[in-house]
């Protein structure tokens, strides 16, 4: 688990670097997407970007990058310990978390000031904040409850690992394949204002077409860098 775990940290620096491009251009609606799947556990950009918005709204000062990459690999790690829970079986009732949960609802409230303010606050009703709330402390218990089954028969120390490991040459250690996968969408504007002009030329080349009388159709197929598109006929 603990190699697990670094491999992990490893890749999310290159992940973090295109979850930028998820948002709508001068828009403030984030696009739903899933950032990462782990095992049948799946991570969500608004889970993402939720929990991040929470960390800030309590004061966490955290550069922008640095903070969604720890977030992030947070959240891996606990999809991790979710995954590994369905494969072992391990359910955690509703009942186990109830007394926690009328905490942590009661803590809200009184910090929002009433029930109107905390629902005014999450944009959401008191059922679903419930829900929300309920959700997250389930999936807390089981990764600590998957935590604890998987220490619960070591007897080892960290140093000793790392003394037995030291021992072994470093060519007899088995190659473990990774096991990820990196999906990006890219689109690679004008680098350059004389790219920019080149590009505004053509459009107006392409626009004086069109309105001399030209087939739409005919200029879509010539100049569309979409081919699949233009292939279709416009209507």
């Amino acid at each position: 688990m603990l190699m697990m775990k670094k491999k992990l940290s490893f890749y999310l620096v290159l992940i973090c670097l295109f979850m930028p491009g998820v948002y709508i251009l001068n828009a403030q609606v984030l696009v739903e997407s899933i950032v990462a799947i782990v095992g049948n556990e799946v991570v969500y950009m608004s889970d993402l970007e939720n929990t991040i918005a929470d960390l800030r709204r309590s004061g966490n000062k955290t550069p922008g990058d640095e903070l969604r990459c720890q977030v992030f690999q947070e959240m891996l790690i606990s999809k991790l310990f979710l995954d590994k829970a369905r494969i072992d079986s391990i359910i955690i009732g509703e009942d186990a978390v109830d007394s926690d949960l009328n905490m942590r609802m009661n803590d809200a409230i009184r910090r929002a000031g009433s029930e109107t303010a905390l629902v005014e606050y999450f944009k959401k009703s008191m059922v679903e904040i419930r829900r929300d709330i309920k959700k997250s402390l389930i999936e807390q218990e089981t990764v600590r409850e998957v935590q604890s089954k998987i220490a619960e028969n070591i007897s080892i120390t960290p140093g000793d690992v790392k003394r037995y490991f030291s021992t072994i040459p470093k060519d007899s250690l088995p190659v473990i394949p990774a096991r990820y996968e990196i999906g990006v969408i890219k689109i690679d504007p004008p680098s350059n204002e004389d790219n920019k002009s080149e590009a505004r030329q053509k459009l107006l080349d392409i626009r004086s077409q069109i309105l001399a009388g030209k087939s739409f159709n005919v200029l879509a197929i010539m100049y569309s860098e979409d081919t699949e598109s233009a292939k279709k006929e416009v209507k």
